[in-house]
C-alpha cells in the first residue's frame, strides 16, 4: 500500500468513533450569529451540516501545514475521540518532521438530518501528499485518488461537528 492511501486510510481509521445517525423527526436546529441554536428549515439545516463537513477538511489542511495538532478549527469541526485520534495522528506526522500540503476536492451530500445528528456522504478527490517539513521534499508517490466516505455529525453546543468518518470505498466515481 502507498504512503498516499496509508495516510487518507489512517485519516479515516482514526476518525472513526461512535456518532449518532438516527431521526428523531424533531425538527433541525441551527446555530445563529448571537451563538443561540434555533429551529431552521431543512434546506438551512443541511447548508449548515455541509458547511461543518467542508470545514472539517479546511481545519485538516490548514493544520497539516505548519503541522499542528493542536490547531484550534480542529476543535471547532470535530469532537470525542475522532478529535483526539486526529490530533494523535498530526501529533505523529508532527515527530516524524512531515506535513501535509495539497487539495481537496469535495462533493458532499447530506443522507440524514436529524434534529442533532446528520449524515454526509462524499466522493471527495484527494491531492494531497506528506512533505519533510525541513526540506520541502515530497515523501509519498505523485498522484491523486477518489474516497467515498460517509460522515456522522452531531450538534455540539450549538455547531454541527464530525464525529466519525468512514471509509466506505476507494476510486468511487465523481
Amino acid at each position: 500500500m502507498s504512503l498516499r492511501i496509508a495516510l487518507a486510510a489512517a485519516v479515516l481509521a482514526l476518525l472513526a468513533a461512535c456518532g449518532g445517525n438516527g431521526d428523531d423527526g424533531a425538527e433541525p436546529t441551527t446555530t445563529t450569529p448571537a451563538g443561540q441554536t434555533t429551529a431552521t428549515t431543512g434546506l438551512d439545516a443541511e447548508a449548515a451540516v455541509l458547511d461543518a463537513y467542508r470545514g472539517f477538511w479546511a481545519a485538516y489542511l490548514a493544520a497539516g501545514d505548519p503541522m499542528d495538532p493542536a490547531h484550534p478549527d480542529l476543535e471547532r469541526f470535530a469532537s470525542g475521540a475522532s478529535l483526539e485520534r486526529l490530533r494523535e495522528s498530526l501529533g505523529q506526522h508532527f515527530a516524524n518532521g512531515e506535513v501535509i500540503r495539497g487539495t481537496l476536492e469535495l462533493s458532499p451530500v447530506v443522507e440524514q438530518l436529524g434534529a442533532e445528528t446528520a449524515t454526509v456522504r462524499d466522493c471527495y478527490l484527494d491531492r494531497t501528499h506528506l512533505f519533510d517539513s525541513t526540506t520541502g521534499e515530497q515523501v509519498d508517490p505523485e498522484g491523486e485518488a477518489t474516497f467515498e466516505v460517509v460522515a456522522s455529525l452531531v450538534l455540539d453546543g450549538g455547531s454541527w461537528k464530525v464525529t466519525s468518518l468512514d471509509q466506505v470505498g476507494e476510486g468511487c466515481e465523481r
